[in-house]
């Protein structure tokens, strides 16, 4: 029995240990989700970064088609937020992306695309 008890407690560290290095792991990746809403014709584009104890460089970008029409720069570490405003258009697609470094490491966003009638 004594083997079996033993072999139950090597398995519950395993199990935790697991665990946890999939936590760390899991802190260690920074989701980057830019937003965008409309108010009118003002199209209120933000994001928010966390990465905690990295440097971070980030640029904001509001593109229509495949022209940049306003961006917006902040660096930090460990957390940035950048807010912009732009007028908009109606009835014209605007593409919302973020573009810059966490940590040395190129950021990964997935673009948002919207616009106002």
């Amino acid at each position: 029995m004594r083997g079996t008890k033993k072999g139950k407690s090597i398995l519950v560290v395993i199990l935790v240990m697991s665990f946890l290095l999939q936590g760390a792991y899991a802190a260690e990746r920074t989701a980057v989700h830019p937003n965008m809403t409309f108010v009118g014709s003002t199209a209120r584009c933000e994001v928010l970064i966390r990465s905690k104890g990295k440097a971070i460089q980030a640029t904001l970008q509001l593109l229509r088609g495949n022209t940049v029409v306003a961006s917006w720069a902040k660096t930090g570490n460990s957390i940035i937020e950048i807010t912009g405003f732009y007028d908009c258009a109606p009835g014209i697609d605007y593409t919302l992306t973020v573009v810059g470094t966490i940590g040395g490491v190129p950021i990964v966003a997935i673009p948002v695309t919207g616009s106002y009638e």
